[in-house]
């Protein structure tokens, strides 16, 4: 048997710092035994950790105390809310929607899920794009009722995090737009504690295709994305910028009315007295002696 030393270190004093190594697990022995050897007076801790990138994507779950599902679906323009089977093809241009979905059965401070998407879709910031029509709890009741608030959308994934979690069933979802066609690598949802990493499930994996643009019925009636202003902007309908307009040339040629007519106005009767008044005294002719 090949005896490789992995780490060694003599602590003594307790300000040294801790030692560790990362290794390959194709650089380690055949054995897959990792023994530790100490001696002498004191306390001392030994973390072994792993990160296990499979080579195939797994087709079933993984569930280390969180179970993940996930699926995804059509959208109903009309709606825009899921309809029919879950999907794992689709055409250019569709709107589709991630739903994920997860168990956990212990109390847990903090919970990321981690959902990489295919590349073929583009999700849908719903900070951008307002396209879920369900109520909002603006209480304190958000608190259980919506624990995944915080959200980041990345160029590869969507995370969601949340915190001070029961025991219990939490349903997450993101829009997407189908935009690239081909067939690409639909990879599992991972959920874990943030502080018990080996805490986790993962949903199954797979493949997602396609297919390229099709001109039907369907598409060329097209879809709108859903679009949603933080504020509202005045003037954007153009039943407004009408009447504001119409209500700005009346108080402008109001205005302008005012402003010009009555100095004319006052000026004309100043000529008139000055000159024409019937009622003011003739100027006596001069008289020759």
């Amino acid at each position: 048997m090949i005896i490789m030393f992995l780490l060694q270190s003599a602590f003594k004093s307790i300000d040294q710092p801790p030692v560790g190594t990362t290794r390959l697990f194709e650089e380690l022995s055949d054995s897959g035994i990792i023994n530790f050897t100490a001696c002498c007076v004191g306390e001392a801790s030994v973390v072994f950790g792993a990160s296990f990138i499979p080579a195939e994507i797994p087709t079933l779950p993984i569930d280390r105390g969180i179970l993940v599902s996930r699926i995804i679906q059509l959208v109903d323009p009309q709606t825009n809310q899921p309809t029919g089977e879950p999907i794992f093809e689709a055409t250019v241009g569709k709107l589709v929607i991630t739903t994920i979905q997860i168990i956990i059965r212990d109390y847990s401070n903090a919970i990321k899920i981690v959902d990489a998407f295919p590349g073929a879709l583009d999700p849908l910031d719903d900070s951008i794009y307002n396209t879920d029509s369900s109520p909002g709890y603006d209480s304190w009741w958000w608190y259980y009722w919506r624990a995944f608030t915080v959200k980041e959308f990345l160029k590869d994934k969507v995370v969601y995090t949340g915190q001070n979690l029961y025991p219990g069933t939490y349903t997450v979802k993101y829009y997407s737009l189908v935009s690239t066609p081909g067939i690409f690598v639909l990879p599992p949802t991972q959920a874990y504690d943030i502080f018990q990493p080996e805490l986790m499930g993962t949903s199954a994996g797979g493949k997602f295709s396609i297919k390229s643009y099709v001109n039907s019925t369907i598409v060329n009636k097209g879809t709108c994305i859903p679009w949603t202003r933080s504020s509202y902007i005045a003037g954007t309908n153009p039943e407004i910028i009408i009447g504001t307009l119409i209500s700005n040339s009346i108080w402008l040629g109001l205005g302008l009315g005012l402003g010009i007519g009555i100095p004319v106005f006052i000026g004309l009767i100043v000529l008139y007295l000055k000159f024409f008044d019937p009622h003011k005294d003739p100027v006596p002719a001069p008289v020759s002696l």
